[in-house]
């Protein structure tokens, strides 16, 4: 009968993201000889378990059920794909892990492990793998607002006009709005800051914000697109710019009419 007592390490994974965990890491932190094991068992998974029909290079995943871990002789992993009940459903020689938390990140458990030897029989016990999940930054957004002013007027702003909320979840709850974007310019009037022109894609500072000015130059309407940049930064592949643009639209009332609401 095999014997697995031990594992080393833990799997490093990412927040929301699948991370793979090949049959060749398995063997060589798991403490049972190479010549008796020729599989591993998962079970009771804390997270999410899933196998790869595709490559490793376009890797298509297919996440596995509650009820494959307990059906036959359950999920294995062996030097030439992945089994499910005996039934191979993966050239792909590795598991991937995720969370089963969005937004979750820090330590936790990820499934039992147990070695398998070439006549099927399992080791007893098992040995309780855990994950430590890096924390991934999510795009933060930005919220579409409608002004109305005068047409011989201005309209100066201010970083509560662009709507800022950070993504994620409890983690990212105290991030900030840093800077803003404008990625389209009004379609009629003119944007300057500090009193000069804004162009497109230019990055503006949340401090700068309050010297950003709106001037129409006719009634009617104008429009702008920008997105918001939040404080949370981009590392292990975080995003930190709101992935849609939104809008500022002005109502503009001709000279003599009071401003639409």
């Amino acid at each position: 009968m095999p014997t697995l007592t031990s594992y080393i390490g833990t799997i490093a994974a990412t927040e929301d993201v699948f991370t793979a965990l090949s049959f060749a890491t398995i063997q060589s932190r798991a403490n049972e000889s190479v010549v008796d094991t020729v599989a591993f068992k998962f079970s009771s998974p804390v997270g999410l378990l899933a196998y790869n029909t595709g490559s490793l290079a376009a890797p298509v995943l297919v996440t596995l059920t509650a009820a494959q871990y307990t059906t036959g002789t359950g999920v294995q992993i062996k030097s030439d794909g992945v089994y499910v009940n005996s039934v191979k459903v993966s050239l792909v020689t590795s598991v991937y892990f995720k969370s089963a938390v969005t937004d979750f990140n820090g330590s936790q458990g990820a499934f039992t492990l147990n070695a398998v030897d070439a006549g099927g029989v399992v080791s007893v016990g098992g040995v309780v793998l855990s994950a430590t999940v890096l924390a991934v930054n999510d795009a933060p957004t930005g919220t579409n607002e409608t002004l109305s002013i005068s047409q011989a007027g201005t309209y100066t702003f201010s970083a509560a006009d662009f709507g800022f909320h950070p993504g994620g979840g409890a983690d990212e709850a105290a991030q900030t709005l840093t800077n803003v974007t404008i990625t389209s310019l009004p379609s009629t009037g003119s944007l300057k800051l500090g009193g000069v022109a804004v162009s497109a894609n230019q990055v503006i500072p949340v401090a700068s914000l309050g010297t950003l000015v709106y001037t129409p130059i006719a009634s009617g309407t104008a429009s702008f697109g920008f997105k918001v940049q939040d404080s949370g930064g981009v590392a292990n592949g975080g995003v930190d710019i709101s992935v849609t643009a939104n809008t500022v639209t002005f109502n503009i009332a001709a000279v003599g009419a009071a401003p639409a609401v």
